[in-house]
């Protein structure tokens, strides 16, 4: 029997996979004790969790493509819920900027995040990089300026 056996279409192919990658990644994130320290150090272990460098490369684009952006960030909801929760507790310590709306700055994280995926699956970007490219970029963005950014990149 084909896969097609078990599903109607590409779309439905493509929206069970980037389902079960979203599974897979609430259930890290949920691993994570993101109450657990600074928000700093929470965003960087959500930033760092292996899932985000995982065995689906290259599934954003193949969804984006057959299902929309739309319903790709409607899809993404539930785990951004989780990075949201965490960048608002920052907001609320005074660990990150409140000069930005939340809403902008989750826009900035999805985007970057996809982004710096897409770097790496193009080979712009070495793999064993994006973790740390990633968070470093994103806590100074989250952190604002004059918060002590961090090192240069080399």
């Amino acid at each position: 029997m084909t896969v097609y056996g078990h599903f109607d279409s590409l779309e439905a192919i493509v929206d069970a996979l980037l389902i079960r990658s979203l599974g897979e990644a609430d259930a890290t994130f949920a691993e994570l004790d993101l109450e657990a320290g600074s928000a700093a150090e929470a965003v960087d272990r959500l930033l760092r969790a292996p899932w985000l460098l995982g065995r689906y490369r290259g599934l954003l684009a193949a969804a984006t493509g057959h299902l929309g952006p739309e319903k790709v960030r409607r899809l993404h909801d539930q785990v951004f819920g989780r990075i949201e929760a965490v960048v608002e507790r920052g907001r609320v310590d005074g660990e990150f900027r409140t000069d930005l709306p939340l809403p902008w700055l989750m826009a900035s994280v999805y985007a970057l995040a996809h982004a710096a995926l897409a770097e790496a699956d193009a080979g712009r970007v070495e793999r064993e990089q994006v973790a740390d490219l990633l968070s470093r970029t994103l806590l100074d963005l989250l952190r604002g300026p004059g918060q002590g950014g961090t090192s240069r990149v080399r």
